[in-house]
Formats: structure tokens, sequence, C-alpha cells
């Protein structure tokens, strides 16, 4: 039996409350406060020797900026100047991620209540977020790739996919579900 209070007495009657389940409750929901989950280009990952388009060494997650975001100049070999317009995949991604979240969320909230263990449950909410992104690149809703871009690509033998020249930045993608972390953001005031 668990933690037992004392809550009225009347007339020689006495009522005993047993809160070992409420503090069970409570104990998972201050556990799935502090889980976070992360996804993205996370790691430090680079180009590998030898990529076609001469990035190697350079952080995808700075690729995946640029292409994020675009360039308003960019020089060419020759000297020329083009623009590279934004392929805004993971803000696209975003869209997807609250779909996947408002489905789940009733089920995640009702299964902390009864104080299940969610780690699991978590890793893949991370996994398929992490698949958000992919798939919003699947989706080649972008600015269509310049002339000059596909007759590289052609030559080259590669992808003619937006965004999945080499595949590297696609596989690059990964989430994490990070325990014990509380912000400051769930931390109550202190007044």
């Amino acid at each position: 039996m668990g933690r037992r209070k004392k809550v009225a007495q009347f007339e020689g009657l006495t009522w005993d409350v047993d809160f070992s389940e409420i503090d069970k409750i409570k104990k998972s929901c201050k556990t799935i406060n502090r889980r976070h989950i992360q996804w993205g280009y996370l790691s430090p990952r680079t180009y590998p020797a030898g990529d076609p388009n001469g990035r190697a060494g350079w952080l995808v997650s700075y690729q995946a900026a640029i292409l994020e975001l675009g360039l308003d100049v960019v020089k060419d070999k020759k000297g020329g100047k083009r623009k590279l317009p934004a392929r805004p995949f993971f803000t696209q991604s975003i869209a997807g991620a609250i779909l996947l979240v408002d489905r789940i969320i009733e089920r995640f909230f009702l299964d902390v209540l009864a104080c299940k263990e969610m780690d699991d449950d978590l890793a893949r909410l991370a996994t398929m977020l992490e698949w958000t992104v992919r798939l919003s690149i699947d989706s080649q809703n972008f600015a269509p790739l310049s002339d000059f871009t596909l007759e590289r690509k052609e030559k080259r033998g590669a992808n003619m996919s937006i965004l999945r020249d080499t595949n590297y930045m696609y596989l690059s993608v990964e989430s994490k579900v990070l325990k014990n972390a509380q912000s400051d953001e769930y931390k109550p005031k202190k007044k």
C-alpha cells in the first residue's frame, strides 16, 4: 500500500485516501516532461572526399541551410553569377510533423496517465519525425532545377531529383530522444 492520508473525520468515521496511484501519475508526468525529441542535422557530419560537387569536408548542416534558405549570388567557375532558390524542405516537413503529433498525442497522454513506459514510443516518434524531413524532400515541391544543374547531373549520371544528388544530405537526417533534459520553459515559475 502506498502513501495514505486521513482526509476527513466525522461522527467517529474516518476517511483515508490512498494516494499511491496519484503519486505514480505525477511521477509519470514528471518523467515525460523531461523527455525531448530532436531531429534534423544533429551530428557534425561532413561530405566525404571525392564528393562530385566539390563539397568534401563541408558540414552537411551548412549545405542543408543553404538549400533551405537559398543564396542570392553564387559565383560559378567561369566568374558568372547565379541565384540558388530556396528549397524549404525542412520548413515544409514541420507541417508533416504537426500532423503526426496531432494523430498520436491523445494516445501518448493516456499512456502517460496509465504510467506506461514511454521511451520506446518516443524513440519511434523521433524516427517518424526524422522521416518527415525525407518525405518533404521526396515530395519534390520546390523550384525546378536550372538547365545548368540538370545538364551537369545528366553528364555524371546522378540522381535527377531535387536535393537527392548524392543522397548524403538525405541520409544524414537523424533524431534522438533526450532524457532528463528539463528546459527553463517547463520549470515552474518562482514567485
